[in-house]
C-alpha cells in the first residue's frame, strides 16, 4: 500500500518476479523485536514473552534474560553443520551497555552495531566477532554498503568449501531517520506519499475513538509526511542495490540454484 517497492526495481526483478507470493499472511505481533524473535525461535510472542521493543518486558535485554538464545535458528543450523552469519541489526536495545562485544550463541560470524548509532547510517562501531571496530563517517562507511560488502565476502569465503551456510542480512533502512546513501540524497525530488482514500479523510466519525476526533492534516503536516516518505524511499535505494550484489556472488560461485533467499 505504501508503494515503496515501486522504487526498488531489483527487488522486483530478482525476488518478487522469481519468488513466491503469499496472498494470505499474518504477522502475529506487528512489532520489531517480538517479530524478530518469532523468526529466530519459531514461537508466538506469548511463548517467548518478549512483548515489545523496550525493557522491562521487551527488547534484547528481556530476550537475554529469558535464556532462549540457547535455542534459536542459528543454533539449530550450526548443530546441523551450517556456517552461520548475522550482518546488521540484531534486535532493539542490543547490546547490553556493560557487554558491547557479546555474540549470541549459534553465530559463526557476527557483524552487528555495538556502539554509537548505526540507525543514522554513519559513525558507528561494529561488534565484529567480539571486537569493537570503528567506522568513522565517510561515504564508503555508509552502513548498508558495508553490510553488502560483508555479505558478499562471507558468501565468497563460504563457497570455497562444501559447508552449507545461513546468512541473515538485517538492514536498518528504512527505519527513521531513514538516512540515504550520499549518492542518492538528491534523487526523486518530486515524489509524495500515496494518496489512498483514507489519506486526510474528512469524515472519520466511524473510526475508533482515538482517531474519530483527529483534526484534518494541515499543509505543513502533509509536507512533513511527504518528506518522510521520500527519505524512506531514498534509504531503500541502497538496499535495492545490495540485492543484485548478493545474487551475483551466489551465481558466480555456482550457489544460486541451491540457495533459498
Amino acid at each position: 500500500k505504501l508503494g515503496t517497492t515501486d522504487y526498488m526495481p531489483n527487488l522486483k526483478t530478482y525476488l518478487i518476479d522469481r519468488g513466491t507470493t503469499i496472498e494470505n499472511f499474518l504477522i502475529t505481533t506487528p512489532m520489531c523485536c517480538p517479530s524478530r524473535i518469532n523468526l529466530l525461535r519459531s514461537q508466538y510472542t506469548h511463548n517467548h514473552t518478549v512483548f515489545n521493543n523496550t525493557a522491562p518486558n521487551g527488547g534484547f535485554p528481556k530476550f537475554f534474560e529469558t535464556g532462549f538464545e540457547e535455542s534459536t535458528l542459528p543454533v539449530w543450523l550450526q548443530a546441523a553443520g551450517y556456517r552461520t552469519a548475522l550482518i546488521g541489526k540484531y534486535m532493539n536495545a542490543y547490546p547490553l551497555a556493560d557487554n558491547r562485544t557479546y555474540v549470541p550463541p549459534g553465530w559463526s560470524e557476527w557483524y552487528s552495531p555495538g556502539k554509537k548509532n548505526a540507525y543514522d547510517g554513519f559513525d558507528y562501531y561494529l561488534n565484529e566477532n567480539g571486537y569493537l571496530v570503528p567506522y568513522p563517517p565517510s561515504q564508503e562507511n555508509f552502513f548498508t554498503d558495508v553490510m553488502s560488502r560483508k555479505g558478499v565476502d562471507f558468501i565468497e569465503r563460504a563457497a570455497q568449501d562444501n559447508t552449507p551456510f545461513f546468512l541473515m542480512l538485517s538492514t536498518f533502512a528504512p527505519h527513521e531517520p531513514s538516512t540515504p546513501a550520499p549518492r542518492h540524497q538528491n534523487l526523486l525530488p518530486d515524489i509524495s506519499a500515496p494518496r489512498l482514500p483514507s489519506f486526510n479523510e474528512e469524515d472519520v466519525s466511524d473510526k475508533s475513538f482515538d482517531m474519530s476526533h483527529n483534526p484534518l492534516l494541515s499543509e505543513d503536516d502533509i509536507k512533513k509526511i511527504d518528506e518522510r516518505y521520500r527519505q524512506r524511499v531514498l534509504s531503500l535505494l541502497s538496499v535495492d542495490e545490495m540485492i543484485p550484489e548478493i545474487i551475483d556472488v551466489l551465481e558466480n560461485n555456482g550457489l544460486l540454484e541451491n540457495t533459498y533467499i
